[in-house]
């Protein structure tokens, strides 16, 4: 069956790219140190200014303890993954989003380890 090579072929679903342009190491003075510095001390002085400067607002994680994946049952957050990175194709084109498994339990264990990210 082609979907048992693709797979493995392609490790995943899901890879992250950069939405500035980084075309050599002057660019880095920009988007990390020392720029980095301006928008980190705006958001510290004014926090709401995050959704300016990130892309918090438009960022979501979809997640999982694999206790319920599709058709298949607890089957663990490893192998629940793979349905997390489909899921994610399906939002993706409309966010930034990022499949998460973990072996947390419980809304309130998720709710912790959720807002970090």
């Amino acid at each position: 069956m082609i979907w048992n090579s693709l797979h493995p072929f392609y490790k995943g679903k899901m890879q992250v790219l950069p939405k500035c342009a980084v075309r050599g190491f002057e660019d880095f003075a920009v988007w990390y140190t020392p720029g980095v510095a301006a928008p980190c001390r705006a958001i510290q002085a004014d926090p709401a200014l995050v959704y300016e400067h990130t892309n918090k607002g438009n960022s979501i994680a979809i997640v999982t303890d694999g206790t319920r994946v599709l058709g298949l049952g607890g089957i663990g957050p490893e192998a629940g993954l793979p349905v997390m990175e489909g899921k994610a194709l399906y939002i993706c084109p409309v966010a930034d989003c990022h499949g998460r498994c973990g072996r947390k339990k419980g809304v309130t264990a998720w709710r912790q380890s959720a807002s970090g990210w």
